[in-house]
């Protein structure tokens, strides 16, 4: 009897010995999961708080600009203490800077564009970088109507400064424009003239641009040059704008999600077995890219103006709703759309970067260098 008494004793022991850490787990994850909502409820009071302040401030009225500068019709106001160390005078140079240029592309229109439209220059934020300097950003906004969005840290420097307001004026006047053109500009008109390194920067982008239609305006295909630059309708541009050799290229930059079995698939066959039909599925996924950059567009829309003369913007603006671009290209300079884009790709051809022909030195060490790493690289290892 005593055995069987204590063998019963020793399960019990046993059963309550297992149960303890069980019971004492769950009454420790339900303290924990109380403490969790504890916390969460604690956050988000918090960020109601938060949010309460922030709107609080925005809703105040914002202090009055006592300082200004102005520019023909541009104004632009500020605190002088904000600007920093002689930011007042260089942003009345800026200001003068980019009215000029506006004047120049826009032409008298630039009046009435920006005439009520002053742009506010504030100190938005501060904080103190990693060897504890202090620095000030600041925002130009327009002060009733905010387009864009631009920032410089203090102090204000003149040419930043004429880029910035250039940027909003050019803003300004892309509101309200043809859709049409908004959209082949990217959202964003450029209001100042052309600077060198842009017309460059176009020239290499017709040399190196992955589509063929490009390389052949390069070449002298005006027919081409419309084509690569959006101006005619493409129909399916990947077809259009890309040959075989070209999608396959671009399959190449763009690696495949990994967890997309089908892309994957695609991507091997177009890279590995060369299947253009593969190319073309895989970029249907894709947005397909545009022969030209954007700021090439732009170079050929302000070369427009420029050719137009002071009342190309407002013939420009004076074209009817639904226009084509290449159109409203034409009626802007005052020249059928296939001189003008003749005339802007021998401009840019013009500014083609020189090729730099390296000295015998500068070949001798090269050719050292190429000899030394061959050997290295044929080199067996024991």
């Amino acid at each position: 009897m005593r055995p069987r008494i204590g063998r019963l004793f020793a399960a019990v022991a046993v059963v309550v010995a297992c149960a303890w850490p069980l019971a004492a787990r769950a009454q420790n994850a339900s303290a924990q999961v109380a403490d969790l909502e504890a916390r969460l409820r604690s956050t988000d009071i918090a960020l109601r708080e938060a949010r309460r302040k922030v709107d609080s401030v925005r809703a105040l009225p914002r202090p009055n600009l006592p300082d200004s500068v102005v520019a023909g019709a541009l104004v632009v106001r500020f605190t002088t203490d904000a600007l920093g160390p002689g930011g007042a005078a260089a942003l009345q140079r800026a200001a003068n800077l980019s009215w000029t240029d506006a004047r120049t592309v826009l032409g008298a229109s630039a009046d009435s564009l920006v005439r009520g439209h002053p742009i506010d220059v504030r100190a938005e934020y501060a904080y103190a970088n990693w060897w504890q300097q202090r620095q000030v950003w600041l925002s130009f906004q327009f002060a009733d109507y905010r387009p864009r969005y631009n920032s410089l840290r203090a102090p204000v420097r003149e040419t930043p400064a004429r880029d910035v307001l250039s940027d909003l004026i050019g803003a300004l006047a892309t509101n309200g424009e043809s859709p049409k053109l908004v959209l082949w500009l990217g959202a964003w008109m450029p209001a100042r003239p052309t600077a060198p390194q842009a017309w460059e920067d176009v020239a290499v982008d017709l040399a190196t641009s992955p589509s063929t239609i490009a390389r052949a305006c390069h070449v002298g295909a005006l027919a081409q040059c419309e084509a690569a630059l959006g101006l005619t309708d493409a129909g399916d541009e990947l077809l259009s704008w890309y040959d075989a050799d070209d999608r396959r290229a671009i399959v190449l930059r763009a690696p495949p999600n990994p967890t997309a079995d089908e892309q994957v698939t695609l991507h091997k066959q177009c890279v590995k077995q060369r299947s253009d039909a593969s190319c073309i599925a895989f970029l249907r996924t894709r947005t397909v890219p545009r022969p030209l950059n954007i700021d090439s567009r732009r170079t050929l829309f302000a070369y427009a103006l420029e050719r137009g003369g002071p009342n190309a913007y407002a013939r420009l603006r004076a074209a009817q709703a639904g226009t084509p671009v290449r159109a409203l290209l034409a009626a802007a300079s005052g020249i059928d759309t296939p001189t003008l884009v003749r005339d802007w790709r021998a401009h840019a051809l013009a500014a083609s970067p020189d090729l730099v022909t390296p000295s015998v030195l500068q070949a001798g060490v090269m050719l050292g260098w190429i000899a030394l790493l061959g050997v290295a690289a044929t080199r067996r290892r024991p």
